[in-house]
């Protein structure tokens, strides 16, 4: 039998060496030991934390998008509280493009025309019962204008009460100006006769409808009408307006 040093075993043959896979204590497992544990969820952690950095980058681009954009309405409101809304429709209620009305009227009204106006091209059996039964003349004729208030008889009276000289549109009807309604039937031959499109002479009625909503009238004024006509229909790239063209063929006959 060999003498030599005899290596103490611990009780119960338990190892003193810290364990690499006891999560017990990990503050006394040696660094190999604590970075074998953390490699297999190390990528893990780098995409969950990618993953909320691009989520906050995400959130701060969107919520400065959003400021922008509030920003900018705000400025717009600003600038120009109200503008002109026209929605074109024919007799069943059905939305028309007509060459792009709505928005040619909108862009050459006058720049306080505010609020909402329902533009309607009907039969021409439509416009003659309105005819009729508004002004009791039983015929279809171009345009019919329906303004949604009472305009002041004298145009110099409302302006000595605060209102503005050029329109005659009180504060509350800014919502809506009212009805204008045109006979296609009517729109197509004077358009034959004048020698241009259907949609030119859309155009045409349509300015004459608006000024009527706006409170002219250019049976009663003095030349008032005629003169805004013409300068906005020269501003929508028409050679004629509707009142112009009424003078001159009375002039004619």
């Amino acid at each position: 039998m060999s003498t030599g040093a005899v290596r103490s075993v611990p009780p119960c043959g338990r190892d003193d060496r810290p364990d690499p896979m006891q999560p017990d204590d990990q503050s006394a497992w040696p660094a190999e030991a604590r970075q074998a544990r953390r490699r297999p969820f190390a990528r893990r952690d780098a995409r969950r934390a990618a993953a909320r950095q691009t989520t906050r980058r995400t959130k701060t681009r969107v919520a400065r998008r959003q400021s922008r954009l509030t920003q900018r309405k705000q400025f717009v409101r600003r600038r120009r509280p109200d503008r002109l809304r026209v929605e074109v429709s024919d007799e069943s209620g059905r939305a028309l493009r007509a060459g792009g009305l709505a928005r040619w009227l909108e862009r050459v009204a006058p720049p306080a025309a505010s609020g909402a106006v329902s533009l309607a091209i009907v039969r021409d059996e439509v416009v003659r019962a309105l005819n009729r039964q508004y002004r009791g003349r039983a015929y279809a004729t171009d345009v019919l204008s329906f303004p949604a208030f009472a305009p002041p008889a004298d145009r110099r009276a409302s302006a000595r009460q605060g209102s503005n000289p050029k329109f005659l549109i009180p504060d509350h009807a800014f919502d809506f100006l009212g009805d204008i309604v045109i006979a296609r039937g009517v729109a197509r031959r004077q358009a034959s006769e004048a020698n241009h499109s259907q949609e030119t002479e859309l155009r045409v009625l349509a300015l004459h409808g608006l000024l009527h909503l706006l409170g002219y009238d250019h049976e009663t004024d003095a030349g008032e009408m005629a003169a805004l006509e013409s300068r906005l229909r020269r501003k929508g790239g028409l050679s004629h307006g509707l009142t112009e063209r009424t003078g001159a063929e009375r002039r004619r006959s």
